[in-house]
């Protein structure tokens, strides 16, 4: 699985359906319509993110189905 925000290979599965990438240390959840990025914040806390790095409180954003990206095409897919 590639990052959606950094692009990097350094991802691992933390759950059903859920990723984390070791070298931006974002949560990744895909999506119907691309991918769902939240931030890990020093005390626990997970916000939010989206690619222009501002990150928002999951209950009014989720909702909007703000956060997400088209996920990248595989090769060899059209």
């Amino acid at each position: 699985m590639v990052c959606p925000k950094c692009k990097s290979r350094a991802t691992g599965r933390i759950g059903q359906n859920q990723y984390y990438c070791w070298d931006c240390a974002i949560e990744f959840v895909p999506t119907r319509d691309g991918f769902r990025m939240y931030r890990l914040e020093e005390d626990g806390t997970v916000l939010l993110d989206s690619l222009d790095g501002t990150s928002q409180a999951p209950g009014v954003s989720a909702a909007l189905g703000e956060g997400s990206v088209t996920p990248p095409r595989e090769k060899g897919s059209s």
